[in-house]
């Protein structure tokens, strides 16, 4: 019998939410464009067990300013039982509110979910980028930066195959001490 989709879900959460991640390895950067960026490395649960992880949060300057998200996955020609070439090139299949990002036991709980289509393989690491981008003040990717900037809770990432539904990659990531990453990210200056 197949798990449904909350069953996949549940069981996803209970086997990376209890061993959620330390945020000792969030580092804040600014580039030579003055774009900035916060970035961990972790784990992420695959259907082939804990692969290596990246997820960056982007920050543009300049006039017209744009927030993007980043999560690039590492060894992914070991992952079996995923479809990413589904997610690869403008022209890709998948569709829909497959990767979701959450905040979860922090003062104003966020959900920011979109596709991520047009996602690349990255090098040298054999990884595959998953990306979203949004622009203006107010967008659910700002206010879910925001709300893991208050340091408390945890960050969920949680993707799930476009072919079949019942198939997750997750993690979560403890957001305790995160503050000083978060707050530069966020300065307008």
């Amino acid at each position: 019998m197949k798990p449904t989709i909350l069953q996949s879900c549940l069981l996803a959460f209970v086997a990376t939410g209890a061993n959620a991640q330390s945020p000792s390895s969030w580092s804040y950067h600014v580039n030579s464009q003055g774009a900035r960026s916060i970035e961990l490395s972790g784990s992420i649960s695959t259907p082939s067990g804990s692969k290596s992880a990246q997820i960056k949060f982007v920050r543009s300057t300049g006039p017209k300013v744009y927030w993007s998200f980043d999560l690039v996955i590492e060894s992914v020609s070991t992952i079996k039982g995923f479809t990413f070439d589904d997610f690869e090139g403008p022209d890709s299949k998948a569709s829909g509110e497959l990767l979701i990002l959450e905040t979860i036991g922090t003062p104003k709980p966020t959900r920011f979910s979109f596709c991520p289509a047009g996602g690349y393989v990255s090098q040298p690491k054999d990884g595959f980028n998953f990306s979203a981008l949004r622009t203006g003040p107010s967008n659910p990717l700002l206010n879910l930066v925001r709300s893991a900037s208050q340091g408390k809770g945890q960050l969920s990432v949680r993707l799930r195959d476009f072919k079949n539904p019942g198939v997750f990659m997750q993690a979560t990531y403890d957001l305790a001490g995160s503050e000083q990453a978060f707050t530069q990210f966020l300065a307008s200056k």
